[in-house]
């Protein structure tokens, strides 16, 4: 999910075989999963993935909620507070 909350589909899985193999095998498994992007200038990668579990799916569920309600004044004080 991007800054504003909308949902990413356009990564490139990630050129790292191992970590590459984890994304595939929890698709595969039916697993949710939690990506980290490196984002820099106009490139992004995936740099990290770990399993979803459903107490950590409805926290991502709230806070994506919560960003959609609010828009842009909800993304400035995100950034502000960290």
């Amino acid at each position: 999910m991007d800054d504003a909350g909308t949902e990413k589909s356009d990564l490139q899985l990630p050129k790292d075989d191992e970590l590459r193999a984890q994304m595939e095998q929890m698709f595969e498994d039916g697993k949710d999963c939690v990506v980290t992007v490196l984002a820099v200038s106009s490139s992004e990668a995936i740099v990290r993935v770990c399993r979803c579990f459903p107490s950590m799916r409805l926290l991502l569920d709230s806070y994506l909620t919560l960003v959609q309600a609010m828009g842009e004044e909800c993304i400035n004080a995100i950034k502000e507070s960290s």
